[in-house]
């Protein structure tokens, strides 16, 4: 996954898509992976899950892609974001459902197309 803090993320979103266009001038994000850290369960994230899905869904911006969970009870792993969203919106995307308290602490993110662009361990 990508960088944690906000200005290391959102350069790891600028080097992926411009990895994945070729260029600066279509910088545009249609997925957004968010890796959460562990002891975040999907029954208490349903709440914030469906908060950030309402959210793009009235912003036309997107909507919620899906969510991978592992263990009894489920524990979120990560989050897909489907989206229409330049890389610095949805790099600023991010801390506002950070700020709205969508988001736990300690979350990672990356932005691109598919075939998704695995990172580095």
């Amino acid at each position: 996954m990508g960088s944690g803090g906000g200005f290391a993320a959102g350069n790891r979103v600028r080097d992926l898509v411009l990895e994945q266009t070729g260029g600066p001038e279509l910088r545009v994000a249609e997925y957004i992976w968010i890796e959460y850290p562990p002891g975040h369960f999907l029954e208490e994230g349903e709440q914030s899950t469906d908060s950030i899905d309402k959210l793009l869904r009235e912003r036309e911006q997107g909507y919620l892609g899906g969510i991978t969970s592992r263990g009894e009870p489920p524990e979120i792993v990560e989050v897909e974001l489907a989206v229409a969203l330049e890389a610095l919106a949805a790099q600023e995307l991010m801390e506002e459902l950070k700020e709205r308290g969508l988001l736990p602490e300690g979350i990672k993110f990356e932005a691109g197309t598919y075939p998704r662009v695995w990172s580095e361990p």
